[in-house]
């Protein structure tokens, strides 16, 4: 064993060794810098700055809640916006961002603006949507701004009720020829559909004065000009019973909803009985939005795995509204409104003022006084394949002209559960329901079904295959073998 005093000479030297070496290596690189072209020191110079950019933006973002800055929920463009209800929660803190969506420098990779967060008050996850593409809210503001006159680039906020639209909608109150061309939603809007959308609207500002219903109308115009994804969650709640997430509310261009799970996509090669409940699911869903809405209907126009979202108890919901339509049944009975008016002292119209009643009596008669025909025949989608990609084919004027239609189960038997059904890219054919096995196939009739539902041999074949699917799946979800 070696003495105290020889292992401690050896650890100093082994120190000053090391020291010396360090020392070295400094100076060489040093002087290898010192011999490197300017373009190359450059070059180190600006990847160093980058660098520290880089860290400086990691840091601050996983330190800093965006979701409490103005500029990140571009508040200052309302009532070009979705509306204010959210932000005092978002103030408080009550609602961070998780994950990677903390890291802003990570946005230009997030194309469809949606981040994902957590409800402090709730103890539950949400979602985060800005509802469009950076450059599609950038078409819209040069829209608003061209309809008012300006330059692109004004400020949407001071000039969206002096564009012609907003005048328009300040005099005559909003009408279905300021939503008509805006978004699926309002492919057949009547008038009766945007008295509802009013009704239920959650982003009402306090009604003091009349200043503030005229900006309820004109935010949810702006709304609509975007994506009419948060009126639909408003008018159709899942409070009701609708299949969509619940809504959380909006501040500037963010509205926060119910976070529903994982997309259906990642169930494709569940067991089949799993499947099966979840096709159930579908169906279920199509038969709501057809024929549970009272005076209206929800057809889907889109659609595809991505559209749903199962949650840990096997609940799915409908996750993306975008490409909705709402068709007003009640017009098409032609069963105008009541709204007497009544001349008498303190008595008031409901749609607000005699030239708003008035414009909407001319309105009615003008478009509606005519039935279209064979309104009240079912509406029965045609089969229609596309090279074996995902495609959905419709007509807005079969859909809006006829007071019952057959699309949403043609929609989802041809686009997710059948043979038919092809996402391209994501290598899941034939279907959700593929490799069904011989007791689905012989006991059941399952295979017959589906192509029924897609490509039915007599009139008004797909609602009976509807209804035989639907028992069919309710069995097939509870079979053990």
């Amino acid at each position: 064993m070696l003495p105290q005093t020889l292992r401690n000479r050896r650890s100093v030297s082994t120190e000053n060794l090391s020291k010396q070496n360090q020392s070295s290596l400094v100076k060489d690189t040093a002087t290898v810098i010192r011999k490197l072209p300017v373009k190359a020191k450059l070059f180190l110079l600006c990847s160093g700055l980058l660098s520290l950019y880089a860290y400086y933006s990691i840091i601050r973002s996983l330190t800093t809640n965006h979701l409490a800055e103005d500029a990140f929920l571009e508040t200052e463009k309302c009532p070009a916006c979705y509306g204010h209800s959210l932000c005092w929660i978002l103030q408080d803190n009550q609602i961070h961002l998780t994950g990677w969506s903390k890291v802003r420098l990570l946005d230009f990779v997030n194309v469809k603006n949606v981040h994902f967060g957590h409800h402090k008050d709730l103890d539950h996850p949400v979602v985060l949507k800005k509802l469009a593409h950076s450059s599609e809210l950038q078409d819209i503001d040069e829209r608003i701004c061209k309809d008012a006159g300006r330059q692109a680039g004004c400020d949407v906020a001071r000039v969206l009720h002096v564009s012609d639209t907003g005048i328009e909608i300040r005099k005559l109150g909003l009408l279905p020829k300021h939503l008509k061309n805006t978004t699926y939603m309002f492919s057949c809007v009547t008038l009766n559909l945007i008295d509802l959308v009013i009704r239920k609207y959650q982003e009402k500002l306090k009604p003091k004065s009349d200043l503030p219903f005229v900006r309820d109308k004109l935010q949810i115009y702006a709304t609509a000009l975007v994506n009419s994804e948060p009126l639909l969650l408003q008018t159709f709640p899942k409070s009701e019973g609708w299949p969509f997430p619940e809504y959380f509310g909006a501040c500037g261009r963010f509205i926060a909803v119910e976070y529903c799970g994982e997309p259906l996509y990642n169930f494709y090669k569940e067991p089949f009985q799993k499947r099966a409940d979840l096709a159930f699911q579908l169906l279920q869903m199509a038969d709501k939005l057809t024929n549970t809405g009272g005076d209206f209907a929800l057809y889907w126009t889109d659609l595809s795995y991505e559209n749903f979202a199962v949650d840990s108890s096997g609940k799915m919901t409908i996750i993306d509204m975008e490409n909705i339509i709402v068709v007003d049944r009640k017009s098409l009975h032609n069963d105008i409104d009541k709204k007497k008016i009544k001349l008498k002292k303190n008595d008031t119209i409901s749609s607000g003022s005699m030239l708003q009643y008035l414009t909407y009596v001319m309105w009615y008669y003008i478009n509606w006084h005519v039935k279209p025909k064979k309104w009240d025949e079912l509406h029965e989608s045609t089969f229609e394949k596309c090279d074996d990609t995902n495609c959905l084919i419709f007509s807005n004027d079969d859909l809006c002209n006829h007071i019952n239609s057959d699309h949403n189960y043609y929609a989802v038997c041809l686009n997710i559960l059948s043979k038919y059904a092809n996402e391209p890219g994501m290598g899941m054919p034939n279907g959700l329901l593929h490799d069904m096995p011989n007791y689905a196939r012989d006991d059941f009739d399952l295979d017959t079904l589906l192509n029924e539902c897609v490509h039915p041999h007599k009139s008004q074949g797909r609602i009976k295959a509807k209804d035989h699917l639907l028992e069919a799946l309710n069995q097939l979800r509870n079979v053990k073998r």
